[in-house]
């Protein structure tokens, strides 16, 4: 009897073991992807690695994410080993297109990958955001705000590109991974970037300061599943399977696991008994405050990032914390040491002789190194580029041992301090900097170094500082680690803004109101006027050198003078506009301010004071952006090199494809193009614009035909761009080159600086650009360019 009762416990405590029950859940395989799975143990799927939550890299080898937790459900269901391997994005894809890996996760089933890859079911979809800088660039809040603006999106994102294809007079910048794009951003190379909310966990995760979402893309949701490589039809099948298996809710609780989009309760820090007992013995805790701003500084007292984060977990302990400031960091070391110091460290960084005498706590900041240059400085890329180049590095850190070991050609200059380091940039004295961003971007601020920028990012990882307490208090740090982890994600974020960011006071004052809505009328008018001065200078100045080469070619001298006072006018032009763009910001800022603090006081008039004001602001915004592009067409020193036209066209009609595709247009495009001697980005440049244009202004009666035709004058190449659209009269032939010139009012999108932009592209090539047709009956573009022979 009793050995019937054990067995029949052991027969029941085996049906409800979890090995049976996995066994339970599994799924049946067909005979051919049984063989499949034991030819191939491991299969490789390639993520970038930076691409939260889907993928976390906590330690090399330890992935965890959305995509880890989806796996090990289908790994279990299927009795496959799928591992995932990290990377950046282009890569991945580029070895899964070459069978080096098997396939690649959250991806979109592009048709035009249909050639290398099958795509699998979708598990889970995701939107695109378009993030920007800082809380003051209020002026971009829709995608019509970004035309004339460069836009950064990741480097082989086929899903980015196509979204951003429906805009195309947003210019396109390609980044390498997701740090790239928020460096990017914060060096004011792109004026916005498009990314899943992947990117604003990286931004979380590495604390860094002033990139936020600006808004959502309209009409990017995509489905997001696997691209298995062609060659491996039974893994797709074998995926699918394991898909069809997993409820839609099990789904759904894995998201919400790694979603960090809502703000958690805090959790209570639980403290064990001699924990408790401990904080009664040692109500009053001794730390030091160094001059290491935003860290910890004192100015009237102690602040800082780490001054608030501890207060923040022993405050609510009841602990009281006392703080001295003077000695250096070095002799605050040594008396430590003795144990006649301070008892405890807020911004330490982990050494082995350090650890003799301290312990050490879980990392409680966390900042991405990166190379800081002079804004002059050109081809600082990555660590490599600093071959022979002098930089400034901070003395007591493990980073000059780090680059002398694995990065010996670089000069290492030793400096005392984070400003000292930054005013030898700034001073010419260092070519670059290395060193965490949340501190350097600091005292870029406050000290005013306006000539210093995010040049790149290292493979260096982050710098993290954490507690460190004295040897004998173990007990400090347990304390110290369990309120680290209680803190939530927006206590964390609360901390950091306070030392980023400047709060505005909520106050009505009607008089102040009223004097920024009529001052900053008056500064967009004149501002406005003074624009259309300058460029109308420009263009005479252009016509009067054209037509004193033609009079006469003996007056040579006077000639040179006048191409020097048209640089000189246009780089005052470019140094004008740029510098006019910061109050622009600042005007539309605070119109966005009042509009959302005082609204409620302003009756109809006032509302639509406001609103002029604006919209007179953001279009004098996309006029400056033009003026800005157009003065530096023809600044590059390169020499012009052989350019085929058939390569040309086809980027430009690959950029231009959804709105040629939304036109029902049609580009003829003949060949083989000749080859003419010029620069390919600015031809680029030429033909998308002069094709948009075409698409732009087609015909209502009749479906838009845009023909590209080549012809050989002597040294030269004559090509046009035809339409059947609705025409230029003739009278608007020379007009319509002008800048900011335009013939159709609002009703049709554009700044007016298209067409002179063209003009100034071929002027540069040595050749000339003209109109021909007549209202209603289409448009031809003609211009000459020079042969390669």
């Amino acid at each position: 009897m009793i050995m019937r009762l054990l067995f029949l416990v052991a027969y029941v405590s085996l049906l409800l073991s979890p090995a049976h029950m996995v066994m339970a859940a599994t799924i049946e395989l067909t005979q051919q992807e049984r063989a499949w799975l034991n030819k191939n143990p491991e299969i490789r799927i390639g993520i970038d690695r930076q691409w939260m939550p889907y993928v976390y890299e906590r330690s090399p080898g330890t992935i965890t994410g959305v995509e880890a937790d989806l796996l090990e459900r289908i790994n279990t269901l299927t009795g496959a080993n799928i591992k995932l391997v990290l990377g950046q994005w282009k890569d991945m894809v580029a070895q899964a297109e070459r069978g080096e890996i098997h396939g690649v996760a959250v991806s979109v089933a592009h048709p035009e990958r249909a050639k290398f890859f099958l795509f699998s079911s979708s598990p889970y979809k995701s939107s695109r955001f378009i993030y920007v800088r800082g809380e003051r660039e209020s002026s971009l809040r829709s995608m019509a705000d970004l035309n004339g603006r460069k836009v950064g999106l990741l480097a082989g994102n086929l899903m980015d590109k196509k979204v951003l294809s429906r805009w195309p007079e947003i210019t396109l910048v390609e980044k390498v991974s997701n740090q790239d794009l928020a460096l990017g951003l914060l060096n004011k190379e792109i004026d916005g970037a498009i990314f899943t909310l992947s990117l604003s966990l990286m931004i979380r995760e590495e604390m860094i300061p002033d990139l936020r979402i600006g808004f959502s893309v309209p009409e990017s949701e995509a489905a997001l599943g696997y691209s298995i490589n062609k060659e491996y039809p039974e893994l797709l099948s074998i995926i699918n399977k394991g898909l069809e298996a997993i409820p839609p809710n099990e789904v759904q609780s894995i998201l919400d696991k790694w979603s960090a989009n809502t703000a958690k309760a805090t959790p209570r820090t639980e403290l064990s008994d001699a924990e408790t007992a401990w904080l009664k013995a040692h109500p009053v805790i001794r730390t030091q405050i160094f001059n290491s701003p935003p860290i910890n500084y004192w100015e009237n007292g102690p602040h800082g990032i780490a001054v608030d984060t501890v207060e923040a977990i022993l405050g609510k302990l009841g602990v009281r914390l006392e703080y001295e400031h003077g000695p250096s960091w070095s002799e605050t070391l040594d008396a430590m040491r003795t144990r006649n110091g301070v008892d405890l460290l807020l911004n330490a960084k982990y050494t082995p002789e350090q650890e003799a005498f301290l312990t050490y706590s879980n990392d409680h900041l966390t900042q991405p190194l990166l190379i800081f240059s002079r804004t002059d400085e050109k081809g600082i890329l990555g660590l490599d580029d600093l071959a022979g180049k002098t930089v400034a590095v901070e003395q007591g850190y493990g980073l000059r041992e780090t680059l002398a070991k694995n990065h010996p050609h670089i000069k290492q200059v030793l400096y005392e301090d984070t400003v000292s380091a930054l005013a030898a940039v700034s001073s010419k004295q260092a070519d670059a900097y290395i060193g965490g961003l949340m501190v350097a971007q600091y005292h870029i601020a406050q000290r005013g170094f306006s000539n210093i920028k995010v040049a790149a990012g290292t493979n260096l990882g982050s710098h993290t500082q954490a507690f460190a307490a004295r040897k004998d208090w173990p007990e400090l740090i347990s304390i110290l680690n369990k309120g680290l982890a209680s803190l939530s994600v927006d206590e964390r974020n609360a901390i950091h803004r306070k030392y980023a960011s400047v709060e505005f006071a909520e106050r009505i004052d009607y008089t102040l109101l009223w004097r920024v809505l009529v001052g900053a009328s008056l500064i967009i008018a004149g501002v406005f006027y003074w624009n259309r001065r300058l460029a109308h200078e420009i263009t005479l100045r252009k016509a009067a050198e054209c037509k004193y080469h033609e009079i006469n070619k003996q007056l040579e001298g006077a000639a040179h003078k006048l191409a020097q006072s048209n640089a000189e006018l246009e780089q005052f032009a470019y140094a004008a506009s740029h510098d006019m763009r910061e109050p622009l910001r600042m005007i539309s800022s605070y119109l966005g301010l009042l509009g959302r603090r005082y609204g409620a006081c302003l009756d109809q008039d006032g509302h639509e004071f406001l609103a002029f004001a604006k919209d007179g602001a953001t279009r004098l915004d996309r006029m400056i952006l033009g003026l800005l592009d157009y003065s530096r067409i023809g600044r590059t020193s390169r020499p012009r090199e052989p350019v085929p036209l058939t390569d040309v066209l086809a980027e430009a009609v690959t950029n231009l494809q959804v709105a040629i595709e939304a036109a029902q247009a049609c580009v003829n495009i003949p060949t083989p193009l000749p080859q003419v001697l010029g620069h390919r980005e600015e031809l680029v440049r030429l033909f998308q614009n002069l094709i948009a244009n075409a698409v732009k202004y087609c015909s209502p009666e009749r479906t838009s035909a845009v023909t590209i035709t080549a012809e050989r004058d002597d040294t030269r190449w004559r090509i046009s761009v035809a339409d059947n659209g609705i025409g230029i009269a003739p009278e608007n032939h020379d007009r319509v080159f002008g800048i900011f010139q335009r013939l159709h009012g609002v009703d049709v999108e554009g700044a007016g600086i298209g067409l002179a932009s063209c003009k100034k592209i071929v002027q540069h090539h040595d050749g000339n650009i003209w109109v021909e047709g007549e209202q209603g009956k289409g448009c031809t573009i003609v211009l000459t360019l020079p042969a390669t022979e």
